[in-house]
């Protein structure tokens, strides 16, 4: 029995979902990493480690990464406790049911719920456990080093306790033990939604409002015991300096709740199995040696994907890929469960088309290369290719609804796999009477919930999204699927990224 796994990384986090991808603990190993990204990209101590990690990977710096990961370590019991209770909590599980799916971090969320067990109801809990992390993490005398000091110089040594997030929590429970929590303790709400809504609602006026009164008493019993806090949202300025110390580019902070939660949703690796077990065929292999599928539906599948990612996804044998950042091949499941390959990157379209029907899906970063879809243009009309989505849904499908006269078609649907049931993202952009090529991607639960929660919370889309189950049903849809799912593992939405 393969077991649910999560990594947490600084450019998103890989869930291997074990034997079913749509079960509770897939759901809450995949919250429990979303919480990382959130704590860590929303505080000054999260992004000054994320940032100097980023430059390290960048530069390919050994040292300066391992000065990083130190950093890191600094933070561990805030983040492991914090994202213990805010994926265990609303999915209603306690430590018990904890105790069997992931034992290890029973202890965490044990030490978690202590310190919130006064309080009125999960949902007030839920603001007191993301107040503490926050405060914890944003230490206002780490703004004078970074003020004094070049980044990539920052060591552990160079922090005092105040600095510290662990020391700061510890002795932020000694005040919350002596101190309790104040305004909060007579607080009362509806005390039991815990929807994902709630953990992006913040033009909600009681969301907001207990927000600031949680941090700001987790702030004023930190600055009693001789650790400094930032206000809330005070780390923006030096994030900003730091990103532009580090040498990358800016980000918008006019972006809707919504939307950082869908940025940050798709910051997720979905594993379904280990790589495949696969063999490159011999250069000059007939493709018509790659026919799959039975009489009346035999067919080619050619597949067009970034080098690295094929090379991700397989235990290769036999011969090796074009060395073309972008290649394609035709791929065909054996019986013995190894995929078989043959590169046809410099292959014509017509030498493709001459050996049978084909199906093409492409990935979206190779249909964004012109020379790439110059080449394979005659086998990308859209009754002919899906596109696999592996570029952010936040930056591309909303670009192009700026466009007001454009609509999105949507469905999520479910495919029978080795791994359980595997939801599908589908959707196409339509303007009234054209549609795109069909674009699809396996996806998580929780991306789910993150995605519909932008679609329906966006004002600017209202009107312009519609669900349509019909999708799954579309010959095109089913043959990419089965072929895609069999024949890969591995699915993302950040190739080529950088956050």
């Amino acid at each position: 029995m393969r077991q649910v796994s999560g990594l947490y990384h600084h450019r998103g986090w890989r869930i291997e979902v074990g034997d079913d991808a749509e079960a509770e603990e897939v759901l809450v190993a995949s919250m429990h990493e979303a919480m990382h990204d959130r704590l860590q990209m929303t505080t000054l101590y999260g992004c000054t480690v994320a940032l100097l990690q980023e430059r390290a990977t960048r530069d390919r710096n050994d040292q300066a990464l391992t000065q990083a990961l130190a950093l890191q370590r600094g933070s561990t019991r805030v983040h492991e406790e914090y994202e213990t209770w805010m994926s265990t909590i609303p999915a209603g599980w306690g430590v018990e049911t904890l105790l069997e799916a992931f034992p290890v971090y029973a202890r965490h969320l044990v030490r978690a719920q202590r310190r919130v067990q006064a309080l009125q109801g999960p949902y007030l809990a839920m603001h007191a456990t993301q107040a503490v992390a926050r405060a914890c993490m944003q230490p206002a005398g780490l703004t004078e080093l970074l003020d004094a000091h070049d980044p990539a110089a920052l060591t552990t040594g160079m922090l005092d306790h105040s600095m510290r997030p662990d020391v700061r929590l510890q002795r932020l429970e000694r005040a919350l033990s002596n101190h309790g929590w104040g305004a909060l303790n007579g607080w009362v709400g509806d005390g039991v939604d815990l929807s994902p809504e709630r953990f992006a609602e913040d033009s909600d006026p009681e969301w907001g409002e207990l927000n600031r009164t949680a941090y700001e008493w987790c702030s004023a019993l930190l600055e009693s015991s001789d650790c400094p806090t930032l206000p809330y949202d005070a780390h923006r300025p030096y994030v900003d300096s730091l990103r532009e110390a580090i040498g990358l580019p800016e980000i918008s902070d006019d972006m809707s709740s919504s939307l950082v939660a869908l940025m940050s949703v798709e910051s997720e690796t979905l594993v379904l199995d280990d790589p495949l077990p696969a063999v490159i065929l011999p250069p000059g292999t007939p493709p018509a040696e790659l026919a799959a599928g039975d009489d009346g539906r035999r067919h080619l599948f050619l597949a067009i994907r970034p080098r690295q990612r094929l090379l991700d996804q397989y235990q290769l044998a036999g011969g090796s890929l074009s060395d073309a950042p972008h290649v394609a091949v035709l791929r065909r499941l054996r019986e013995d469960g190894t995929v078989e390959i043959l590169d046809v990157t410099e292959l014509s379209p017509a030498a493709i088309t001459s050996a049978g029907a084909v199906v093409v899906s492409i990935a979206m970063s190779s249909l964004a290369q012109d020379a790439v879809q110059q080449q394979w243009k005659p086998l990308l009309g859209r009754h002919q290719a899906s596109v696999l989505c592996d570029l952010r849904a936040s930056v591309n499908l909303r670009g192009w609804l700026r466009d007001t006269a454009l609509m999105v078609r949507y469905a999520f649907v479910g495919i029978e796999t080795r791994a359980g049931m595997v939801r599908l993202l589908v959707f196409q952009i339509e303007d009234g009477t054209n549609a795109s090529r069909i674009y699809m991607s396996p996806v998580s639960r929780l991306f789910s919930s993150g995605l519909l929660l932008w679609l329906n919370e966006s004002q600017s889309l209202a009107g312009r999204t519609r669900r349509d189950d019909t999708l799954g049903d579309l010959p095109l849809l089913r043959f990419s699927a089965a072929h895609i799912l069999l024949e890969e593992r591995i699915f993302s939405f950040t190739t080529g990224d950088t956050r």
